[in-house]
C-alpha cells in the first residue's frame, strides 16, 4: 500500500470496488461460477477465513451481504453485492467502511484486498470482462 493511500487515509472512511476503478486491486471481479454458488462462497469466505469477521445481513433476492467487525474504537463494515451475469457467470463488488473514527489511514483498502485476496483462495483466479 502507498504512501498517498496512507495520507488519503486520514480523511476518507470509505472505499469500493467498481468497473473502471484506476487502481487494479479495486477493480470489480468476474468469475465463472453461478450466483447461487457464489452467494454461499462469500458467506463462507467471510465466516470461515476473515478473522473476526461476521455475517449481519444476507438478501439472496437482491444479492447482497453485509458483514462487521468490532475495531477497539468503532466498528468496519463490508457491503457485498453479487451479480448475476448469464450464463453461469457473476461479478462481485465491495463497500468497506469503517464507523467511529475520522479516517480509516487506509485500512478500509486493505479489508477490501483481504477478502478479495480470501476469495480468490476458494474460487480461483477472477478474470476481467
Amino acid at each position: 500500500m502507498s504512501f498517498l493511500r496512507t495520507v488519503t487515509g486520514i480523511w476518507r472512511t470509505s472505499e469500493e470496488t467498481k468497473e473502471d476503478h484506476q487502481d487494479p486491486n479495486l477493480k470489480t471481479p468476474y468469475y465463472t461460477i453461478r450466483f447461487e454458488q457464489m452467494m454461499d462462497t462469500v458467506i463462507e469466505t467471510i465466516n470461515r477465513d476473515l478473522n473476526g469477521w461476521q455475517v449481519i445481513h444476507k438478501d439472496r433476492e437482491r444479492g447482497e451481504i453485509m458483514a462487521e467487525k468490532k475495531l477497539m474504537v468503532g466498528r468496519s463494515d463490508l457491503m457485498i453485492t453479487v451479480y448475476p451475469i448469464p450464463p453461469g457467470k457473476s461479478a462481485v463488488d465491495v463497500v468497506a467502511s469503517i464507523n467511529g473514527v475520522p479516517g480509516d489511514l487506509g485500512l478500509s483498502y486493505r479489508q477490501i484486498v483481504e477478502f478479495k485476496k480470501a476469495l480468490k483462495k476458494r474460487v480461483g483466479p477472477e478474470r476481467t470482462e
